[in-house]
């Protein structure tokens, strides 16, 4: 078996996956994990970057399994006994903060040892392969190559994270443009050094490039640049979890005729709008059409924190539905959907933390920071600085522009992601026009260009958007992981189908990770 890719969608899938290999008897004996650039279990999202950048989830709910939200913390309570700088992030305790992400890419890496190191004990050995996989075929056998060399691999997990982020100012290769923005350390230095600096986005990579800059004790002039102008909601004081009385897994059966039917965004929107009438809730109080301005928007948000807010039990409560409510739309609902809501949907759903909110309204105040919208372009003056241009005219100086537009839904060419590309040039996957690639969503199987079901390919995360529409939250990818690796250990086993699905649900979590 092959996992391409050393994240947390990694770790997630080897967790579940060793562990239904201690009780079901199989022929694997190796797993090789293919990642070329950081040390397996942080990724991209949790790798050793600066201290300001915090997890968008309070560390006790954050976990590797959707059973167990204590991982975590255990880990935690453990290393503050050993480490000055956790020790003083818990005050010797666990309490209710948002951590570094740095600490819980720690977390992964320690986890992925411990994995490792158990599946020796039952004879399955876990090895790391320096290599980014660029190709998969078939000649006959299923192989995935790097550029150096190639292996064969009775099975596949697309691990592979987020794809990069699209260049939609043609500014790459630009010495005042950085096209990544993690890790935010490795750039510190020189934008400390630029007088103006536009940041492309204004959602949560945004909001992490402006708070470090501001960390850095920056002076200068900071613009986010996106195209609505929408800055996320602030997480409120948490409050009793809410059980849903309307748009339940019965109903969606119901309307759906128990999963043979697709409805209209309008069925499940009135489901949504009934259950968030049943706290008092308006609809359009969250969903309006008109965008309100950021400074405006983050003082409201702000002043509320520490106020009731039942609509947000409500979406967390939905986390268990919404893969299965996107699957039940039919595919023009998911269109109107992605075009008219998801921005404000993802909005709500991702707070950030109180207080990476008062740091950006500290910066709004004494005019360091602006939020704009709309389109505009860029070229280059003279002088070799940038300059935007906005569409009423006017233009603007930049020494550094930084892309915080965060990963592109579709994959276009190989500066995406070349492994992706490749497969879908090959026709082993198929572009999904919702987002990523397609994929069975019973068994996250990948989806040929004839239709075809391949379950020797599996993919987890950001490229299966398309089918789950939200997956890029640790604990939508936990779930992902979990229904894959069962399904697929049913698969190796000769089982049908049908049976994975029931026992997914029913797998209690080992002390794997204590």
């Amino acid at each position: 078996m092959a996992i391409i890719g050393g994240g947390a969608a990694c770790i997630s899938f080897l967790f579940h996956f060793v562990e239904l290999h201690f009780r079901r008897a199989t022929d694997t004996r190796k797993i090789l994990v293919f990642e070329k650039e950081r040390p397996v279990g942080p990724g991209l999202a949790y790798q050793e970057d600066h201290a300001d950048l915090i997890l968008n989830r309070v560390a006790e709910t954050m976990s590797i399994s959707p059973a167990n939200s204590t991982l975590f913390a255990k880990w935690m309570v453990w290393k503050a006994n050993y480490s000055r700088e956790i020790h003083e992030a818990t005050g010797g305790s666990f309490p209710d903060v948002y951590l570094p992400r740095r600490l819980f890419g720690r977390f992964l890496r320690d986890s992925f040892r411990e994995i490792q190191n158990t599946a020796a004990e039952h004879g399955v050995v876990i090895e790391v392969i320096r290599e980014a996989i660029v190709r998969i075929d078939r000649s006959p056998e299923l192989r995935v190559h790097s550029r150096t060399g190639s292996w064969a691999a009775g099975n596949v997990v697309l691990a592979t994270g987020h794809t990069n982020p699209k260049d939609h100012y043609g500014l790459s290769g630009h010495n005042r443009y950085i096209h990544s923005a993690y890790p935010v350390s490795d750039h510190l230095e020189k934008l400390r050094s630029a007088s103006s600096i536009c940041i492309l986005g204004a959602s949560l990579t945004a909001i992490d490039v402006a708070v470090s800059l501001q960390s850095a004790d920056y002076r200068g002039r900071i613009d986010m640049l996106s195209r609505r102008g929408l800055l996320p909601y602030v997480k409120g004081n948490s409050y009793p979890p809410h059980v849903l009385q309307h748009l339940t897994e019965l109903a969606l059966k119901r309307i759906t005729d128990d999963g043979i039917s697709k409805v209209s965004l309008r069925s499940v929107l009135r489901l949504l709008r009934r259950e968030l009438h049943s706290v008092g809730v308006s609809w359009k109080m969250l969903f309006a059409n008109e965008y309100p301005d950021a400074k405006d928007h983050l003082d409201a948000q702000i002043e509320s924190a520490g106020e009731i807010r039942p609509w947000a039990p409500i979406f967390r409560a939905i986390n268990g539905l919404v893969h299965d409510l996107w699957n039940s739309l039919d595919e023009a609902s998911q269109h109107i959907f992605l075009r008219r809501f998801s921005r404000r949907w993802m909005s709500i759903r991702t707070p950030i933390p109180i207080q990476n909110a008062k740091r950006l309204q500290a910066m709004m105040r004494t005019g360091q920071l602006r939020v704009s919208s709309g389109p505009a372009t860029f070229s280059v003056v003279p002088c070799g600085r940038l300059e935007m241009t906005r569409q009423d005219g006017s233009k603007r100086h930049y020494d550094a522009v930084v892309n915080a537009t965060g990963t592109a839904a579709s994959v276009d060419g190989p500066p995406d992601s070349e492994l992706i590309w490749s497969l879908v040039q090959s026709g082993i996957a198929a572009a999904d026009a919702r987002g990523g690639v397609k994929v069975d969503f019973a068994s996250g199987a990948l989806i040929s260009d004839t239709g075809a079901i391949d379950r020797s390919i599996r993919a987890v995360g950001h490229v299966t958007s398309g089918t789950y529409f939200y997956v890029d939250s640790l604990d939508m990818i936990s779930r992902q992981a979990q229904r894959i690796a069962a399904d697929l250990m049913e698969n190796i086993c000769g089982d049908s189908h049908g049976i994975a699905s029931q026992r997914a649900l029913e797998i209690p979590d080992s002390s794997l990770i204590a």
